[in-house]
Formats: C-alpha cells, structure tokens, sequence
C-alpha cells in the first residue's frame, strides 16, 4: 500500500513540474511529454486494481500495462535524446523527463528481470 502511494505521488509529482515548472519547447521534447504523461495516466490507473480473485485483476492490468511501456518507454527515450542531441530543448526538462524515464525502466523492467533470475537460480 505503502509504494504505491509513493509510486502515485511520484507520478504526480512529476506531471505537476513537467507540465507547469519545465515546460518542454521542442517538438521532439513535447513529444517525449506526451508519451510521459501517457505512462502517467497509466500508473494512476493501473496502482488502484485489487489484488484479489484468480487471476487478480491487478495482474491483469500490470500486465498490459508491461506490454504498452514496452514500445512507449523506447519512444519517449528517442524523443527525449533526439531533442537532447540537438540541444534544442533546456536542461532542466530534460534532466527531469530522463530520471523519470530511467525509473520507469528500473521499475517495470530492471526489477522484474532481477527477481525471475533470482526465482530461477
């Protein structure tokens, strides 16, 4: 209960500032934006599930959730680069946008990989 209000509160957290503190100027940048707030909106939906019934429900949605991030989080990370490389977008956006992509990665793909290795040896 305790990490996914933390979790949430991140999410929130980093919507507020991204939207309304370090707005993005470049196309590619509001790009990369959008595909954030996307995963978002996703956290915000999917942390509420119960994790009750056969199969729970919270499985169900995390599932597809994994799935959907699986293209969205490689996209946002080009757009976030290609607006990085070209220097066309402030640094403070992209310092934000990328430790929020960075833990996006940790969470949904870093940890479940660690923990099957770990299940398996």
């Amino acid at each position: 209960m305790i990490l996914k209000v933390f979790i949430a509160l991140l999410v929130v957290i980093f919507a507020i500032t991204s939207v309304f503190i370090t707005k993005p100027i470049s196309a590619s940048g509001k790009f990369a934006l959008k595909l954030a707030l996307v995963n978002a909106v996703g956290w915000l939906l999917v942390l509420p599930l119960p994790n009750d019934g056969h199969p729970p429900l919270s499985l169900i949605g995390h599932g597809i959730f994994w799935i959907i991030n699986l293209v969205l989080l490689p996209a946002a990370t080009i757009a976030l680069w290609l607006c990085y490389k070209e220097r066309e977008e402030k640094k403070s956006y992209v310092a934000l946008a990328a430790g929020y992509l960075g833990l996006n990665l940790i969470v949904l793909f870093l940890i479940p990989l660690i923990w099957l290795v770990r299940s398996v040896a």
